[in-house]
């Protein structure tokens, strides 16, 4: 038996998708009536041109089928920065008290998209730095540390942690 759930709206922000229409999941129903593993196989809807066109439309018509889907790296958000650049935006941060947390006014993904020329009006490219922050994070440039706020209420901020090499 197998399960399909569409992916919600907060799996397709989690995944950086502007549209989660189309995506959705296939899920082992009775796990313990098969050998295969109990994880979920994502999947989505694309179009596919059947080139049977002739004249002008040349592509013809077009089917919809189903093709597989993986869940984005978090590494892959920041994969366009270069090293240079992740130094730069580890300077823009250190010594700032730039908070972990998206929501809090001083983010440190404010300098993120100082930084890269991002505009955080758009809630896509909101969570486009978020990832990229994560894998940051994950990949050991960053660290939390509890600092305490204007009220004296201990914060997670973000800090830079600075790689130096011997010669």
């Amino acid at each position: 038996m197998r399960t399909i759930n569409a992916m919600t709206k907060e799996e397709g922000e989690k995944a950086g998708l502007d549209d989660h229409h189309g995506f959705f999941r296939v899920d082992f129903g009775k796990t313990n009536m098969t050998a295969a593993s109990s994880s979920s196989q994502w999947r989505r809807f694309v179009t596919v041109p059947l080139m049977n066109g002739k004249g002008l439309v040349k592509s013809g018509d077009e089917i919809g089928v189903v093709a597989p889907w993986r869940w984005p790296a978090k590494s892959e958000a920041a994969a366009f920065v270069s090293a240079e650049g992740l130094e730069a935006i580890k300077r823009k941060i250190d010594g700032c008290d730039c908070r972990d947390s998206a929501q809090a006014s001083d983010w440190a993904g404010y300098k993120v998209a100082e930084a890269l020329r991002i505009n955080l009006t758009d809630a896509a490219e909101k969570r486009r730095v978020k990832r990229m922050l994560d894998a940051w994070k994950d990949a050991g440039h960053f660290t939390i540390d509890q600092r305490p706020d204007y009220k004296g209420i201990n914060r997670p901020c973000l800090v830079p942690i600075f790689h130096t090499t011997e010669s």
